[in-house]
């Protein structure tokens, strides 16, 4: 279960350079977000639901704490009741 905010200006949310960096700038590393590690965990036939705001900053990355109906939901549903859930869910207003 990852969230992740699209507008994210530090950590991309697919594959990208570390603060968008250039290949020849000081501090250049390909990190890989959300998006990038949800679709490589279901390729390994992992369960992986990407929890995502179209107009979160980094600063969202605290919305899960206020999302525990969803991580409880998600860990119920796949865990015990062996279940599949929902690829994506788009939270349009999440604070």
């Amino acid at each position: 279960l990852l969230f992740h905010g699209k507008k994210d200006n530090l950590v991309p949310f697919g594959r990208a350079a570390h603060h968008y960096c250039k290949k020849k700038e000081i501090g250049h590393l390909i990190l890989e977000g959300s998006r990038t590690i949800a679709r490589k965990l279901r390729k390994q036939g992992a369960t992986a639901t990407l929890v995502k705001a179209p107009k979160g900053s980094h600063d969202w990355a605290s919305i899960p704490y206020s999302k525990t109906d969803i991580i409880s939901d998600f860990l119920y549903r796949t865990i015990i009741k062996k279940e599949t859930y929902p690829k994506r869910i788009t939270l349009k207003n999440p604070l």
